[in-house]
Parts: structure tokens; sequence; C-alpha cells
């Protein structure tokens, strides 16, 4: 932001005085009207400010129960999102698929499954945003991501589970325990 201060400065013979509605202060000289010297000043005033970055997400729900069956099944988590940057998400999967309870004492069964590995796709409501996909397999332990390529401001998102045994299941209950991390990129661009 510049700022300008201009000043007027009469200028009479050796004294100056301020103007005023014809009349003049000072010794008068031979002129009869004073002469007016402009003189600018500039200053420079930087201006800074600072909000603080945030990003948070909640869960319509934390436990997701879902009747499981031998064929393909999905499942819908929706949630809000409030971010004042890009959105970052990065998704770990403790189990890597939905597991047997039991999984680790189960006999092994020929022809059946104690393991569902599935697709999981976080999207938000956003014009603009990527949908980030994952599997279930490729997070285990690491966690993985991307951008979704907008800034959520207040919005509704929705995490959408996608599965399909590789064979009938064992009887019993599955679970996974998935960590969902956001953050923001810092008004960096582009898709990590």
């Amino acid at each position: 932001m510049r700022i300008f201060i201009s000043t007027c400065l009469l200028a009479g013979a050796g004294s100056f005085g301020l103007a005023s509605a014809g009349s003049y202060t000072g010794a008068q000289s031979a002129y009869s009207k004073p002469q007016h010297t402009q003189s600018t000043t500039t200053l420079d005033l930087g201006i800074k400010g600072y909000i603080k970055p945030h990003c948070s997400l909640h869960l319509d729900t934390n436990d997701v129960h879902q009747t499981l069956t031998d064929g393909a099944g999905s499942a819908r988590v929706g949630f809000d999102v409030n971010c004042n940057q890009r959105l970052a998400v990065r998704i770990k999967s403790q189990n890597g698929a939905l597991l047997h309870e039991s999984w680790q004492s189960l006999e092994t069964s020929p022809g059946f499954t104690e393991r569902v590995p599935y697709e999981l796709e976080f999207s938000v409501g956003v014009d603009g945003a990527h949908p980030i996909h994952v599997s279930s397999q490729d997070v285990v332990n690491t966690p993985l991501g991307g951008s979704t390529g907008v800034i959520p401001y207040h919005a509704r998102g929705k995490l959408q589970f996608n599965w399909s045994p590789e064979a009938p299941l064992i009887g019993g209950n599955y679970g996974d325990v998935i960590e969902i991390r956001v953050t923001g990129e810092g008004g960096r661009g582009g898709r990590s």
C-alpha cells in the first residue's frame, strides 16, 4: 500500500507563511501574489496477515456394520470436511482386507476364504475435486493417497467401499481398521 502526503509551502522573499483566502502572512515582497512550491513525500507501508491453516474431517459414523455375502457388496459412509487449504489425504489399512476375527487360529479350509480385500474411494462434493482411490491390499501398514485438488471449505464427502470375495466366506465376524489422515497442502497445486 502506498500513502502519498502532499504539502504546499508558500515562498516569499525570504520568509514563509500559510495562505488563506487571499491573505498572506509574513513579510511582503515586491511580488503581489505568493509563489506556491509543492513537495510530495511517498511512504511505503507493508501490510501482512496470517490465518491459521486448518483441515478437519468428521465421519457420520465411526463403525460400519455390514452383512456380508459370498457375492459383491458395498458400503458408504458420509463425512463433513472443512479445510482452508487444498486437501491431501493419506489412507492406511490395519489388515489389508476385511479379515475374519479368528484368522490366526483358523485352519485352512480349501475352497473358502477368511479375507475380503476391498477398494476404497474418498471423494468430496466440490466442483473440480479429484476422487482418491486405494486398494486395501496396497495400504496395509503403508499409507497412500493423494490430493483432491480443491479446498473443501464446509463441504460434504463420502467414503465408498466395494468388495467381491474371491471364494465363499468362512462364517463369523470380519473387520478392518482404516486410518484416514487429512492435511492441507499449503497452497501447492496438483495431485500428490
